[in-house]
């Protein structure tokens, strides 16, 4: 099991990288949403229990409810949205997830106008085979993207790393992240455009702190994963001042 290697290296590449490319980088910036989600959602002071899984494509989502429909919606960052239409009535939703728990909150219109407000939270279950790849479907749990790995490899057998990638071999520092930058580090987890980037970079730019090497030697790599390896080093940076 490896972790990210070299991130201070890669946070100075990026610093820079990030503005000149902003424009190109919206791809790979969406956690691993795929689990069966279980919880309450309370509307005008009723709570009901729902039950839906969730399956993704990049940052697709297809929520399968037990006893209902199956809709669409989209993620960014740790939110997926997603809305219902039936008739003249509409409900949008934005989901929350962190770790293996989940906050949301709904709209309700009639004829576009709000009805009512409705707000809940659960609990995600059910993890992907270890070597299997995020963003491919299947149920996703506690964070955690599929594979034993960092994003600058992934290691052998065991379960896999509680949000999808190893940061730190440090138990305080890992603790942090993973208690304040879960969403992100799934976001990096193998198979993403996140974990292609860091893995060219680790590959041809470890050893040059230079936007020029990342945009050379990772051009391809850049558009799909730099919004979600910028997201990474800022919580790591804010949220746990940057320890490695």
């Amino acid at each position: 099991m490896r972790r990210i290697e070299g991130i201070s290296l890669v946070a100075m590449a990026l610093t820079s990288l990030a503005i000149a490319c902003s424009s190109s980088s919206n791809g790979g910036g969406c956690a691993d949403f795929r689990g069966t989600y279980v919880g309450t959602l309370t509307c005008s002071g009723s709570a009901q229990s729902s039950s839906a899984t969730v399956t993704q494509s990049g940052c697709m989502l297809t929520v399968a409810f037990t006893d209902g429909p199956t809709i669409t919606g989209t993620a960014s960052g740790n939110k997926a949205t997603t809305t219902q239409t039936q008739g003249a009535v509409t409900q949008t939703c934005e989901t929350t997830i962190n770790g293996n728990q989940y906050t949301q909150s709904c709209t309700i219109k009639s004829g576009g106008q709000t009805v009512d407000t409705c707000t809940g939270s659960g609990t995600r279950t059910g993890v992907p085979d270890a070597g299997g790849s995020t963003g491919a479907g299947g149920s996703m749990g506690t964070g955690g993207g599929p594979g034993a790995g960092g994003s600058a490899g992934v290691g052998g057998g065991g379960p896999p790393p509680q949000c999808g990638i190893v940061w730190s071999t440090t138990a305080a520092c890992e603790a942090c992240m993973n208690s304040m930058c879960c969403s992100q580090m799934q976001a990096c987890a193998p198979g993403t455009g996140c974990d292609a980037l860091l893995n060219c970079i680790a590959a041809n730019c470890l050893n040059s702190a230079d936007q020029n090497c990342v945009q050379n030697s990772c051009s391809a790599q850049v558009s799909a994963g730099l919004q979600a390896v910028t997201n990474l080093v800022n919580c790591n940076a804010t949220s746990c001042q940057s320890c490695e």
